[in-house]
């Protein structure tokens, strides 16, 4: 039967043994949609145990990175730094000379990154998965979530460690290693040229282009994505959880 098809993927949530949620969300691109982020994280937030699923999620548009980051991160928190040729230009226009290393070009970022304000916020233990499928806004997000989840700013501006908030573990495989911004310009015959624009260091100025994301403890993929089919790394995720959970139970009275 013909019939309308689309390739887009639906980002969902699932429930796993009770209290641990699934949230899987496949691109930032066009594909995002916020209000359907908002009502799934509306319900993940309940969750004292979170895995954000981010295989073969390439990336996409720095609007939708920001959006997903605000459930996790302060706003008034960078995201990491947007550097092209007029962050060298100021820096060389100061110092007279070549920065000797690219995270010297961070004051003089181009654009701030900082996650959206959200109403809500979620203070769970978290895990993220990867593979060599994660790419982008995807590597952005992963990095600035090991680096940023557990601080916080005060009225003054002062970052703390926000002892309330849970942990976070990478589990899977290294992510891709390509994090460029880019842009795209139409051309003859309906096509695209996509080209970058902007180099990405991490909050604590690490270059993630060339330099995939190493996961906290490796996991192996499941062998199919059909639904049923058996993930190791979901798995590893479950134990981990229980592993803080033990952590958690040992320091209560009476133990």
């Amino acid at each position: 039967t013909r019939r309308p098809f689309s390739t887009l993927r639906k980002d969902e949530i699932k429930w796993i043994k009770g209290d641990t949620a699934l949230v899987k969300v496949n691109t930032f691109d066009r594909g995002y949609n916020a209000e359907l982020i908002e009502a799934i994280m509306s319900d993940a937030i309940k969750a004292p145990n979170l895995i954000v699923d981010l295989r073969y999620n390439g990336g996409g548009a720095v609007n939708n990175l920001l959006d997903l980051s605000g459930y996790f991160i302060d706003p008034k928190l960078s995201l990491g730094s947007m550097l092209n040729r007029t962050s060298l230009d100021r820096f060389k226009k100061k110092y007279e000379k070549e920065p000797a290393e690219l995270k010297e070009l961070a004051p003089y970022a181009f654009l701030p990154l900082r996650p959206f304000e959200q109403t809500q916020k979620f203070k769970g233990n978290i895990v993220v998965l990867i593979n060599a499928g994660t790419g982008s806004a995807s590597e952005i997000f992963t990095a600035a979530l090991k680096e940023q989840y557990k601080k916080t700013v005060s009225k003054d501006g002062t970052i703390t460690f926000d002892k309330d908030k849970g942990d976070i573990t990478v589990i899977g495989s290294k992510s891709a290693g390509a994090v460029l911004f880019s842009t795209y310009y139409e051309t003859a015959h309906g096509f695209f040229l996509q080209t970058p624009i902007a180099d990405y260091l991490t909050p604590s100025g690490v270059r993630l282009e060339g330099n995939p994301i190493a996961p906290d403890a490796n996991a192996e993929e499941p062998r199919s994505l059909l639904p049923g089919a058996e993930d190791k790394q979901i798995d590893a995720a479950l134990a981990i959880f229980e592993r803080i959970k033990l952590r958690g139970d040992r320091t209560k009275p009476g133990y």
